[in-house]
Protein backbone atom coordinates (compact mmCIF):
# COMPACT_ATOMS: atom_id res chain seq x y z
CA UNK A 1 0.00 0.00 0.00
CA UNK A 2 1.11 3.83 -0.55
CA UNK A 3 2.81 4.93 2.59
CA UNK A 4 1.69 7.50 4.13
CA UNK A 5 4.59 10.51 4.97
CA UNK A 6 5.08 11.42 8.26
CA UNK A 7 7.39 13.74 9.72
CA UNK A 8 10.17 12.55 11.95
CA UNK A 9 11.32 13.65 15.30
CA UNK A 10 15.21 15.24 15.10
CA UNK A 11 18.48 13.57 16.01
CA UNK A 12 18.12 14.74 19.57
CA UNK A 13 15.01 13.68 20.62
CA UNK A 14 15.41 10.01 18.83
CA UNK A 15 19.16 9.67 20.96
CA UNK A 16 17.34 10.55 24.03
CA UNK A 17 14.29 8.12 23.85
CA UNK A 18 15.10 5.22 21.15
CA UNK A 19 11.52 4.53 20.20
CA UNK A 20 9.35 7.19 21.81
CA UNK A 21 8.20 8.95 18.55
CA UNK A 22 6.63 5.39 17.63
CA UNK A 23 5.21 4.59 20.44
CA UNK A 24 3.80 8.27 20.79
CA UNK A 25 2.62 7.80 17.03
CA UNK A 26 0.78 4.49 17.81
CA UNK A 27 -1.04 6.23 20.46
CA UNK A 28 -2.18 8.76 18.22
CA UNK A 29 -3.27 6.61 15.40
CA UNK A 30 -4.72 3.86 17.90
CA UNK A 31 -6.94 7.08 19.24
CA UNK A 32 -7.69 8.07 16.00
CA UNK A 33 -9.09 5.19 15.01
CA UNK A 34 -11.26 5.21 17.87
CA UNK A 35 -12.41 8.50 17.32
CA UNK A 36 -13.07 8.26 13.93
CA UNK A 37 -14.72 4.95 13.85
CA UNK A 38 -17.75 6.75 16.57
CA UNK A 39 -17.76 10.17 15.39
CA UNK A 40 -16.84 9.45 11.45
CA UNK A 41 -13.97 11.78 9.74
CA UNK A 42 -16.30 15.62 9.59
CA UNK A 43 -17.50 15.25 12.93
CA UNK A 44 -13.89 13.97 14.91
CA UNK A 45 -11.38 16.39 16.17
CA UNK A 46 -8.08 16.62 16.22
CA UNK A 47 -8.72 17.95 20.20
CA UNK A 48 -10.48 14.33 20.63
CA UNK A 49 -8.02 12.27 19.50
CA UNK A 50 -5.27 14.28 20.95
CA UNK A 51 -7.37 14.05 24.58
CA UNK A 52 -7.80 10.21 24.17
CA UNK A 53 -3.91 9.51 23.23
CA UNK A 54 -2.52 12.01 25.87
CA UNK A 55 -0.99 13.94 24.08
CA UNK A 56 -0.85 17.68 23.04
CA UNK A 57 -2.29 18.86 19.83
CA UNK A 58 0.34 20.02 18.36
CA UNK A 59 1.71 16.78 18.98
CA UNK A 60 -0.66 15.50 16.45
CA UNK A 61 0.08 17.94 14.07
CA UNK A 62 4.17 17.65 14.63
CA UNK A 63 3.62 13.54 13.97
CA UNK A 64 1.15 13.80 11.02
CA UNK A 65 0.63 16.87 9.45
CA UNK A 66 -2.89 17.35 9.32
CA UNK A 67 -5.69 15.59 10.51
CA UNK A 68 -6.31 14.13 6.54
CA UNK A 69 -2.96 12.60 6.50
CA UNK A 70 -3.68 10.83 10.07
CA UNK A 71 -6.98 9.95 8.71
CA UNK A 72 -5.52 7.84 5.97
CA UNK A 73 -2.71 6.53 8.26
CA UNK A 74 -5.40 5.08 10.54
CA UNK A 75 -7.27 3.65 7.29
CA UNK A 76 -4.04 1.88 6.15
CA UNK A 77 -3.92 0.31 9.63
CA UNK A 78 -7.07 -0.83 9.45
CA UNK A 79 -6.54 -3.03 6.13
CA UNK A 80 -3.32 -4.34 7.34
CA UNK A 81 -4.91 -7.45 9.04
CA UNK A 82 -7.08 -7.90 6.06
CA UNK A 83 -4.16 -7.79 3.56
CA UNK A 84 -2.34 -10.15 6.18
CA UNK A 85 -4.55 -12.84 6.07
CA UNK A 86 -4.66 -13.23 2.36
CA UNK A 87 -1.89 -15.04 2.21
CA UNK A 88 -2.91 -18.71 0.65
CA UNK A 89 -0.11 -19.32 -2.16
CA UNK A 90 1.43 -22.19 -0.25
CA UNK A 91 -1.69 -24.21 -0.24
CA UNK A 92 -2.31 -26.82 -3.06
CA UNK A 93 -5.00 -25.25 -5.47
CA UNK A 94 -7.80 -27.71 -4.89
CA UNK A 95 -7.76 -26.57 -1.10
CA UNK A 96 -7.10 -23.23 -1.94
CA UNK A 97 -10.48 -23.01 -3.12
CA UNK A 98 -12.11 -23.76 -0.03
CA UNK A 99 -9.74 -21.98 1.98
CA UNK A 100 -10.74 -18.66 0.09
CA UNK A 101 -14.41 -19.23 0.80
CA UNK A 102 -13.46 -19.99 4.60
CA UNK A 103 -10.79 -17.04 4.39
CA UNK A 104 -14.47 -14.88 3.72
CA UNK A 105 -16.11 -15.92 6.07
CA UNK A 106 -13.79 -15.25 8.51
CA UNK A 107 -13.05 -12.01 7.26
CA UNK A 108 -16.65 -10.71 7.56
CA UNK A 109 -16.84 -12.69 11.10
CA UNK A 110 -13.89 -11.62 12.69
CA UNK A 111 -13.37 -8.43 11.22
CA UNK A 112 -17.11 -7.05 10.83
CA UNK A 113 -16.55 -4.22 13.31
CA UNK A 114 -13.61 -3.03 11.17
CA UNK A 115 -15.50 -3.10 7.92
CA UNK A 116 -18.46 -1.43 9.10
CA UNK A 117 -16.91 2.16 9.69
CA UNK A 118 -14.82 2.10 6.80
CA UNK A 119 -18.51 1.54 4.56
CA UNK A 120 -19.97 3.97 6.50
CA UNK A 121 -16.72 6.84 5.87
CA UNK A 122 -17.03 6.05 1.96
CA UNK A 123 -20.31 6.90 2.30
CA UNK A 124 -19.67 9.94 4.42
CA UNK A 125 -17.71 12.11 2.37
CA UNK A 126 -16.93 12.36 -1.87
CA UNK A 127 -13.64 13.63 -0.23
CA UNK A 128 -12.98 10.63 1.41
CA UNK A 129 -14.23 8.56 -1.05
CA UNK A 130 -11.72 9.57 -3.23
CA UNK A 131 -9.32 8.53 -0.29
CA UNK A 132 -10.39 5.33 0.57
CA UNK A 133 -11.74 3.34 -2.62
CA UNK A 134 -8.32 2.74 -4.39
CA UNK A 135 -6.55 0.54 -1.55
CA UNK A 136 -10.29 -0.91 -1.28
CA UNK A 137 -10.11 -1.28 -5.00
CA UNK A 138 -7.09 -2.91 -4.43
CA UNK A 139 -8.40 -5.14 -1.77
CA UNK A 140 -10.77 -6.29 -4.47
CA UNK A 141 -8.64 -7.05 -7.04
CA UNK A 142 -5.56 -8.75 -4.96
CA UNK A 143 -8.90 -11.52 -3.81
CA UNK A 144 -9.67 -11.81 -6.97
CA UNK A 145 -6.42 -12.31 -8.61
CA UNK A 146 -5.29 -15.08 -6.20
CA UNK A 147 -8.42 -16.99 -6.75
CA UNK A 148 -8.22 -16.77 -10.39
CA UNK A 149 -4.93 -17.66 -10.29
CA UNK A 150 -6.30 -20.85 -8.39
CA UNK A 151 -8.67 -21.66 -11.27
CA UNK A 152 -5.42 -21.08 -13.83
CA UNK A 153 -3.73 -23.86 -11.87
CA UNK A 154 -6.75 -25.71 -11.86
CA UNK A 155 -6.68 -26.13 -15.61
CA UNK A 156 -9.12 -23.20 -16.81
CA UNK A 157 -7.93 -20.90 -19.53
CA UNK A 158 -6.29 -17.47 -18.12
CA UNK A 159 -9.30 -15.23 -19.42
CA UNK A 160 -12.63 -16.86 -17.89
CA UNK A 161 -10.73 -18.00 -15.26
CA UNK A 162 -10.38 -14.15 -14.44
CA UNK A 163 -13.84 -13.32 -15.69
CA UNK A 164 -15.08 -15.90 -13.19
CA UNK A 165 -13.01 -14.93 -10.07
CA UNK A 166 -13.75 -11.29 -10.87
CA UNK A 167 -17.69 -12.06 -10.59
CA UNK A 168 -17.60 -14.69 -7.75
CA UNK A 169 -15.42 -11.84 -5.42
CA UNK A 170 -18.45 -9.63 -6.37
CA UNK A 171 -21.17 -12.06 -5.77
CA UNK A 172 -19.14 -11.83 -2.12
CA UNK A 173 -19.00 -8.18 -2.24
CA UNK A 174 -22.75 -8.50 -2.04
CA UNK A 175 -23.08 -11.09 0.46
CA UNK A 176 -20.58 -8.55 2.72
CA UNK A 177 -22.75 -5.33 1.99
CA UNK A 178 -25.90 -7.15 3.25
CA UNK A 179 -24.75 -8.61 5.88
CA UNK A 180 -23.74 -4.79 7.04
CA UNK A 181 -26.74 -3.40 6.11
CA UNK A 182 -28.69 -5.99 8.10
CA UNK A 183 -27.03 -8.28 10.50
CA UNK A 184 -29.63 -10.91 10.56
CA UNK A 185 -28.07 -11.62 7.13
CA UNK A 186 -24.55 -11.53 7.95
CA UNK A 187 -24.49 -15.63 8.12
CA UNK A 188 -27.00 -17.05 5.64
CA UNK A 189 -26.63 -21.21 4.80
CA UNK A 190 -28.37 -21.34 1.53
CA UNK A 191 -26.28 -18.22 -0.02
CA UNK A 192 -22.88 -19.57 1.76
CA UNK A 193 -23.47 -23.33 0.28
CA UNK A 194 -24.81 -21.69 -3.11
CA UNK A 195 -21.53 -19.75 -2.95
CA UNK A 196 -19.06 -22.84 -1.97
CA UNK A 197 -20.58 -25.11 -4.77
CA UNK A 198 -20.55 -21.78 -7.62
CA UNK A 199 -16.87 -21.55 -6.90
CA UNK A 200 -16.42 -25.53 -7.26
CA UNK A 201 -17.96 -25.56 -10.07
CA UNK A 202 -15.86 -22.98 -11.68
CA UNK A 203 -12.86 -24.74 -10.49
CA UNK A 204 -14.18 -28.19 -12.06
CA UNK A 205 -13.91 -29.62 -8.44
CA UNK A 206 -17.10 -32.05 -7.79
CA UNK A 207 -20.09 -30.61 -5.53
CA UNK A 208 -19.79 -32.20 -1.53
CA UNK A 209 -23.14 -31.67 -1.27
Amino acid sequence: MTEIPIQTAGAGESARCPGRKELTQERIVQAAIAIFEKRGYESASVAAIAERAGVSRSAVFWHFGDKQNLFRESFQRLLMPLYDEIKLEEIPAEQRVEAFLDLYDSVVSVHRNRIQPIVGWVLESDKLADTLLDPLFRLHDRFADDLADTFVELGRDETSARQLARAIVTALDGGLLLGLLDPARAIDPDRSAGLRAMVRAAAGLPDER
